[in-house]
């Protein structure tokens, strides 16, 4: 009986973990906090959620959390007012843009 050699063996069981990754794509993020705490998954990155705030008017970026099924992307304008831009993280839509006046 023939044994395949044992770099063989590894380079197949490699092979087909990574073959196993890609056949289910990760959701861009997870997290919890849907109903009964089920795992509530975005398919706009944080890195798109950063974009579109930008593209509102946001220069400098001083917090993004993703809560609710919202990225919340906070910041400075470059008139150094405070910006508030929250995305809905599964369809990518503006749900709410503030720039606040006054400086906090």
């Amino acid at each position: 009986m023939l044994r395949p050699a044992p770099a063989v063996l590894a380079a197949m069981i490699v092979g087909a973990a990574a073959l196993a990754a890609t056949a289910w794509p990760a959701p861009a993020e997870a997290r919890r906090g849907g109903r009964d705490g089920e795992v509530v998954a975005a398919t706009v990155t944080r890195e798109a959620a950063i974009e579109t705030a930008r593209g509102l008017g946001l220069i400098r970026v001083r917090e993004v959390k993703l809560r609710d099924g919202l990225w919340k992307v906070e910041g400075w304008s470059a008139e150094g007012l405070d910006v508030e831009v929250e995305i809905d993280a599964g369809s990518g839509a503006v749900v709410k843009h503030e720039i606040y006046r006054s400086r906090r």
